[in-house]
């Protein structure tokens, strides 16, 4: 395959799967905060709630599928050393996918059956925090350490517990992983935000009705445009902290990788750039549709599209940095 049709594949590969594993990790997350808010599902807060749940399934799937792929197209006998290096932890990884996998069909399994009590929605909240922080902390930590191993080009020593814990905590990996934390806050919030506009379209408040002979569909388009503005709310803010941690992030680096998004190599500058841009439009998106006190009137199509762009460019940089 030619490089640049190569390089344009891996791009769109990795943005997808970056996308698919920001759901899959943020998801339970969003998903705490709705349990905290409604214990009883009822009408649009049980929707939403299994409406999140199947994403965060699917994505979590999808998102294992494309890293599969990832993994074939590089696949080579010196990523196989690499991966033979760090010992059991990929098996450790692949247990820990599985093990939030089981969590999340469970969880969505007890609300689908009915399971709206107070008791069960704690069990459920702590079983979504579990499997959350398997996705947000062991994956890009493990995902960091291959990196920093095929970075060093030692291939030979096999890691053993505390290397590897010496590794997790450099600064490159503790920083790529909070910058993978709060942009899977950042994209669940949006999808949250998406998933109560869409259920609540239907659900139309009557003004010409006094607050006496109001029906109950009206709360509930109360209860969506709440949603919709929480959902915002944890979309703008982590994106808006995106940016400060990406400059965290550029100063972990090695030099030569800074070096060449810095004005050495003309092609990473330019995604550096245009993934900067794209960010600011995305930030200025989301506050229009934050301000807007309607909830019906906000369309939300312009900050998914700006986020894709934002993962999309960042994810060009990336494959051409860590190439």
């Amino acid at each position: 395959m030619p490089a640049p049709l190569e390089q344009l594949l891996e791009v769109a590969l990795l943005s997808s799967h970056l996308i698919c594993v920001n759901l899959a990790a943020g998801i339970p997350i969003v998903w705490m905060l709705l349990e905290f808010f409604h214990r009883k599902k009822e009408g649009l807060a049980l929707q939403v709630a299994l409406n999140l749940g199947g994403i965060g399934i699917q994505t979590l799937v999808l998102g294992g599928l494309i890293g599969l792929i990832m993994g074939w197209l590089r696949w080579s006998s010196e990523y196989q050393a690499l991966l033979l290096q760090t010992g059991s932890r990929l098996w450790f990884a692949i247990a820990e996918w599985t093990f939030s996998l089981v969590i999340l069909t469970g969880c969505w399994l007890s609300i689908r059956r009915g399971s709206k009590g107070v008791r069960a929605s704690y069990v459920r909240t702590i079983s979504l925090l579990l499997a959350s922080s398997n996705l947000l902390y062991h994956f890009p930590a493990f995902f960091g350490v291959l990196d920093q191993l095929r970075e060093s080009g030692d291939t030979n020593t096999r890691l053993d517990s505390p290397t590897f814990r010496q590794l997790v905590l450099s600064p490159l990996v503790v920083s790529r992983s909070t910058h993978f934390i709060v942009s899977s806050i950042a994209v669940s919030g949006l999808c949250f935000s998406w998933s109560a506009r869409r259920l609540s379209q239907g659900l139309r408040p009557d003004p010409r009705k006094p607050a006496s002979q109001s029906h109950p569909a009206d709360s509930e388009v109360a209860i969506g445009q709440r949603y919709c503005r929480l959902g915002l709310h944890l979309a703008l803010w982590s994106t808006v902290g995106q940016f400060l941690l990406g400059f965290w992030l550029l100063i972990s680096l090695p030099r030569t990788a800074l070096s060449q998004m810095t004005g050495q190599n003309g092609w990473m500058t330019i995604a550096l750039i245009l993934g900067l841009l794209a960010a600011s439009k995305l930030v200025h998106e989301l506050m229009r549709d934050l301000l807007r006190s309607d909830g019906e009137q906000v369309s939300l199509r312009r900050s998914v599209a700006w986020m894709f762009l934002t993962v999309l460019a960042m994810s060009w940089m990336s494959v051409m940095a860590f190439k």
